[in-house]
This record gives C-alpha cells, sequence and structure tokens, in this order.
C-alpha cells in the first residue's frame, strides 16, 4: 500500500488498540506522559518573573 492510496474507513488499515498503541508510545517518547509530567517538579521556579 503507498502512502497516496484512499480508504473511507481507517479502521481496515489499522484498527484502534494499534492506533492507540502506537499514540501511547509516541506520547512517551515526545515527552507526553501526562502522569510523570503532572509529578515532576515545575521546571521554572515558582514566583520567576521574565525581563523584557
Amino acid at each position: 500500500m503507498s502512502a497516496a492510496a484512499v480508504f473511507d474507513d481507517i479502521e481496515t488499515v489499522i484498527p484502534a488498540a494499534e492506533r492507540e498503541a502506537f499514540m501511547a508510545r509516541y506520547k512517551a517518547a515526545a515527552g507526553l506522559a501526562i502522569e510523570a509530567l503532572n509529578a515532576a517538579p515545575p521546571t521554572i521556579a515558582p514566583g520567576a518573573r521574565v525581563r523584557a
């Protein structure tokens, strides 16, 4: 199948479970692991200000 293939239903090409597993790996690799981000210490110190 080429990248230019046309289809009517993505489920016939990539099942939802496979897409969800792919996206979970992508999010983790991209640093989008929500639980880990929420548990991490702040990147910017509380009260920090930006100077113009």
